[in-house]
């Protein structure tokens, strides 16, 4: 008897591999005639293949929630140069000098900005050991990989944040004409 398991040919012989390139990594039972089998490398595939959808789904997802919080952070911050201009002005004419506006504008703006990122990193902690839980469930054991994944995407979560401080103070600067 012959069977198919995946692309490649299995020859059994009353539940005995007889050929297959995969001899040393099948499983095979037998119920009532029925002979179920399976090989390390289908195995694998169909594993790789059930990740690597989820890893796209959860890369995809987390661009579009990050570039959402970021937009709305940012025109938020940019409505308020508008509201603050006047403000600003009559700084100016009381004599604050260019300099100590500039640090009211990156203080302002950073508060509205990594308020954000620091509430996300306290949640990250309180979350890490459920998140190490579910992770084990789904088969990765590795703590050590798992804190430094963790601490990378951390790293350029707060990287991309800093990276669109930048950029908005430099907005806010300019709306308020300094």
């Amino acid at each position: 008897m012959s069977t198919v398991v995946g692309y490649q040919k299995v020859i059994l012989w009353r539940g005995q591999v007889l050929f297959s390139p995969y001899k040393q990594s099948l499983h095979f039972e037998n119920h009532e005639s029925v002979v179920y089998g399976s090989s390390q490398a289908n195995n694998s595939q169909e594993v790789n293949a059930m990740f690597g959808g989820f890893f796209f789904i959860v890369i995809f997802l987390s661009i579009i929630f990050i570039v959402g919080a970021v937009l709305v952070i940012y025109y938020k911050q940019i409505s308020e140069g508008y509201e603050d201009r006047e403000r600003f002005v009559i700084l100016q004419k009381v004599g604050l000098d260019k300099k100590q506006i500039k640090q009211t504008i990156n203080k302002q703006v950073l508060t509205g900005f990594f308020l954000h990122v620091i509430f996300s990193f306290i949640h990250l902690a309180f979350a890490y050991h459920i998140l190490n839980l579910i992770l084990k469930v789904i088969g990765v054991v590795d703590t050590a990989m798992m804190s430094t994944v963790t601490l990378s995407i951390c790293g350029v979560f707060a990287l991309i944040y800093v990276l669109i401080f930048i950029i908005t103070s430099r907005s806010y600067r300019k709306i308020v004409q300094i």
